[in-house]
C-alpha cells in the first residue's frame, strides 16, 4: 500500500539531512499530494537568500523526482469534504490544505505519514502514520 507523505515529513527530513530518496524506512511506495508540493515549494519561496533558495530547490527537485506526486481529483474532494463535514460536527475543524491531504489518502485507502498526529488523528477513518 501507498504511503502518503505530509509536508512535515519533507521539512524533518531536510532538516535532519536525510535524503528522501533513500526513503523513510517504511517498505512501502512513496507519494505526496500536489497540495504537500504546494507548501513544500512556499519554503523555497520563503528563502532569504540566493544560496538557501538554491539548496532548497535542488533538495525538493530531488525529493520530487524520488517519489510519486499525486493530483487532487473528485473522489479526494469528496473525502475532504466529508471529513471536514464531520470534523465540524465535532466542533475541532483543521486546516483545508491538511483536509484536502487527508481526503487524498482517505480516497484512495493510503496511510498518511505525518508529525503532526494532534490535527490529522482527529479525521476519521484516517490511518495516520507517525513518525
Amino acid at each position: 500500500m501507498t504511503i502518503l507523505l505530509d509536508t512535515s515529513v519533507l521539512v524533518a527530513r531536510e532538516r535532519a539531512g536525510i535524503d528522501l530518496a533513500a526513503g523513510v524506512g517504511l517498505g512501502e511506495p512513496l507519494a505526496i499530494s500536489v497540495i504537500t508540493l504546494t507548501e513544500y515549494w512556499k519554503g523555497v519561496e520563503r528563502a532569504d537568500t540566493v544560496r538557501r533558495r538554491k539548496e532548497r530547490t535542488d533538495r525538493l527537485r530531488a525529493a520530487v523526482e524520488a517519489i510519486d506526486i499525486v493530483d487532487l481529483d473528485r473522489a479526494d474532494a469528496l473525502a475532504a469534504a466529508r471529513a471536514w463535514a464531520g470534523l465540524e460536527r465535532s466542533g475541532s475543524v483543521i486546516g483545508a490544505f491538511d483536509l484536502l491531504i487527508a481526503g487524498t489518502a482517505l480516497a484512495r485507502g493510503w496511510s498518511l505519514a505525518t508529525l503532526d498526529r494532534r490535527d490529522f488523528g482527529r479525521v476519521a477513518g484516517l490511518q495516520v502514520l507517525e513518525l
